[in-house]
């Protein structure tokens, strides 16, 4: 009886563990100082920049990508000079997303403003391998000045949930993908 006891605790534990979805929140604040290869796991080690949190993601994840990644941004503005990627491609080369949800962590989209981005430099470029589909949520940011705010060569599955959208232009777009779908 033990053995059986045993024995089904121990399937019960592989069935979790396989089925289990893997993430990883990020925070990142403007203000912040932290020179931690590892930041942003907590509010006093929050990374500075959309970069360094992609980065120290690189640092913490098995290097599969299937692990999610939610950035939640700490009150502030953030322009596109310091946390977009010039030329639109800087995550190519470093990590593939399957999965990234973007939100303010106060909750208020007006507390939190992402502005500036343009084709040249976006805030969320992803060159995907052709198999790896991508799933972007935003939620509760407020975009200034901005277009093509989210780049994906492959396609990408796009969300923007309460987000407010001031002198925004859709001039070529605030999206752009190559398949996927797109909800304001």
């Amino acid at each position: 009886m033990k053995s059986i006891f045993s024995l089904l605790f121990f399937v019960i534990f592989i069935c979790n563990c396989v089925y289990s979805v893997n993430s990883l929140t990020l925070y990142v604040d403007p203000s912040s100082k932290s020179v931690d290869p590892k930041c942003g796991t907590t509010l006093n080690n929050s990374c500075k920049t959309f970069l360094l949190a992609y980065r120290s993601y690189s640092h913490q994840t098995d290097g599969t990508n299937s692990t999610a990644l939610t950035l939640s941004l700490v009150d502030g503005t953030y322009k596109a000079g310091e946390n977009g990627f010039p030329g639109g491609w800087g995550v190519r080369d470093t990590i593939y997303l399957r999965s990234l949800t973007v939100s303010s962590y106060s909750q208020r989209s007006e507390n939190v403003i992402l502005t500036d981005s343009t084709d040249s430099n976006p805030f969320f470029p992803y060159v995907q391998p052709s198999d790896y589909r991508l799933e972007i949520i935003i939620s509760k940011i407020t975009f200034v000045n901005s277009s093509y705010i989210i780049y994906s060569n492959y396609g990408a599955d796009v969300s923007f949930l309460n987000c407010v959208f001031t002198n925004s232009t859709t001039f070529g777009g605030l999206v752009r993908t190559v398949g996927g779908s797109f909800y304001l």
